[in-house]
């Protein structure tokens, strides 16, 4: 099992432990369950993991931001974004980090952002397929959507989440 993939079997299993974690709460009460998500997930997946997995690392100094997770084995940045689902979410600013840091030398070659039931259809639309085709193309980055929270009432089906990935070829 890749780090990628430990990291998001940890949170899947932190959701199973969260019956309403897929609902909608709102400001306020959604940002303390995603705070004390994060930081339960923070805990398991360093000891996990270990140096494979630095969470809340900087993207570049000056900006002041940071990524949720940096796998440098894997050259890849983990994003938990559980708005990604409604039109308005973190996608952009995500994708905007990962362009900075690259741009400021670190290695990431693969993006994947992580959301509740609903992420994919909604970055299936064609302004998010058309951005992520584009980080693809221009910088090399490969950008997967992945779902936690998946239940069989809510129709997912249950079982094991099948990445989107979209297509796109690298620019030399």
């Amino acid at each position: 099992m890749n780090d990628v993939d430990a990291l998001i079997k940890l949170a899947e299993d932190l959701t199973r432990r969260k019956s309403d974690f897929v609902h909608r709460k709102g400001a306020g009460l959604g940002d303390l369950d995603t705070a004390d998500f994060m930081t339960e997930l923070e805990e398991k997946a360093t000891e996990a993991l270990g140096d494979a997995c630095l969470p809340d690392a900087p993207v570049i100094q000056e900006a002041g931001f940071s990524f949720d997770y940096l796998l440098p084995r894997e050259a890849t940045v983990v994003e938990f974004g559980f708005s990604l689902r409604n039109p308005r979410s973190e996608f952009e600013r995500d994708l905007f980090k990962v362009l900075l840091a690259k741009r400021a030398g670190t290695e990431i070659r693969k993006l994947v952002l992580v959301g509740k039931p609903g992420t994919k259809d909604r970055l299936k639309a064609p302004g998010p397929k058309a951005i992520m085709e584009f980080v693809k193309r221009e910088f090399g980055i490969d950008v997967e959507v992945r779902e936690i929270g998946q239940t069989e009432a809510m129709g997912h089906g249950g079982g094991k989440d099948k990445p989107l990935r979209v297509k796109g070829r690298h620019r030399t």
